[in-house]
């Protein structure tokens, strides 16, 4: 019966990134067994399909480097790489209500010690400052660091005033018999 040694490994130590973000990862193995060996990376448990003992450039995850030797002794060790967490807020103010047919204009305010700030609307508006009329709008904002936030902004319009006359002529030439009579309909009271 041959005693081989145990497989001793590290994944190396969990690390954080910025929002965006990429990290390397280098695993060492500290005692062998018997050669050759077989590397495997799996994130978030799924197969990477990477066989080698470092990976370049990784994002947020949870990283499992498996090592499998020449006997089919298997060692596996995790390492977690989180994402630091952000100050970044945005705001588009309370939501508005306006005349029919009217827009507004609207500016988005971000905020954040990072700075760099891109401003996207939903509906695919680029900057800060925009028009809106009547309906539902979300802006997303991004810092240097990649970091997001979102705000949503509702705009509700009244209905159209719509106004009947009903005119009354003056019977003769003089008189002071004549009127009109106004209905409105819509608009806010």
């Amino acid at each position: 019966i041959n005693n081989f040694p145990e497989i001793q490994i590290s994944a190396g130590s969990d690390d954080t990134v910025s929002c965006g973000g990429t990290t390397a990862l280098l695993a060492t193995i500290n005692q062998a067994s018997v050669p050759p060996y077989q590397f495997k990376w799996f994130k978030n448990g799924t197969d990477m399909n990477k066989d080698s003992i470092g990976i370049a450039s990784v994002g947020p995850g949870i990283y499992v480097f498996q090592i499998t030797d020449n006997n089919l002794c298997v060692e596996r060790d995790t390492l977690i790489v989180k994402t630091a967490l952000s100050d970044l807020t945005v705001t588009v103010g309370a939501d508005l209500f306006v005349c029919y047919g009217d827009s507004v204009s609207v500016t988005a305010t971000a905020s954040s010690s990072v700075t760099g700030f891109q401003y996207e609307w939903s509906d695919g508006v680029i900057g800060a400052t925009r028009y809106v009329k009547k309906g539902k709008f979300m802006v997303e904002v991004t810092n240097a660091n990649l970091c997001t936030a979102t705000d949503e902004l509702i705009v509700t319009e009244n209905s159209e005033i719509k106004v009947d006359a009903n005119l009354m002529h003056v019977t003769c030439f003089g008189n002071s018999n004549g009127s009109i009579e106004l209905t409105v309909q819509g608009g806010t009271p």
